[in-house]
Parts: C-alpha cells; structure tokens; sequence
C-alpha cells in the first residue's frame, strides 16, 4: 500500500494515510514522514502532513517519536506545531 503514496494518478493520499493510521503498520514511518514534509502546492493548511502525523502518533514506535521531533523542528508553523501537539500528547514533552 505503501507505493500507492508516490504515485500521482490518485487522489486518494489522504484516505490511504487513514489506513496507514488505522492499521499501526511500524514500516510505514519512514513514508508518513516523507509525504508530511512533502506539502502539495493546494495544500495550504497542511492537511495532508496533518493526517501523517495522526498515523506517526497512533504507531507511537520509538521511529515514529523521532520522525515527530524532525517535523517539530521544521521552519513550517503548522507542521511544527502539529508535531509539538502529537508529541505532547505522547507524554514526550
């Protein structure tokens, strides 16, 4: 499933980093982070790196954590801010 996020014939990135939440799946992490900090031009409010940090919090694997202290750090307020939510409410900070 993972592939289906570098592929650009779909509009589905959203729903399948649902999935990807919803099933917990650790081998995932490196991809959520990479699509969160890949923001599409449309996507102003950051929806979509939104949704990757959800799935980051719900796997809440020592990879995860990291990838979310990485997003905090980013010169992006509301990806950053996102992250410090997640990770606060991962009792992280």
């Amino acid at each position: 499933m993972l592939f289906l996020l570098d592929e650009k014939w779909h509009i589905s990135e959203e729903d399948i980093v649902d999935i990807l939440e919803m099933i917990k799946d650790p081998d995932s992490v490196d991809k959520l982070y990479e699509v969160a900090v890949d923001v599409p031009e449309y996507d102003e409010m950051r929806a979509l790196a939104k949704k990757c940090m959800w799935a980051l919090f719900a796997i809440n694997s020592p990879k995860s954590v990291e990838k979310l202290f990485l997003l905090k750090e980013l010169n992006d307020p509301i990806i950053s801010e996102n992250a410090e939510f997640q990770l606060k409410n991962l009792g992280q900070l």
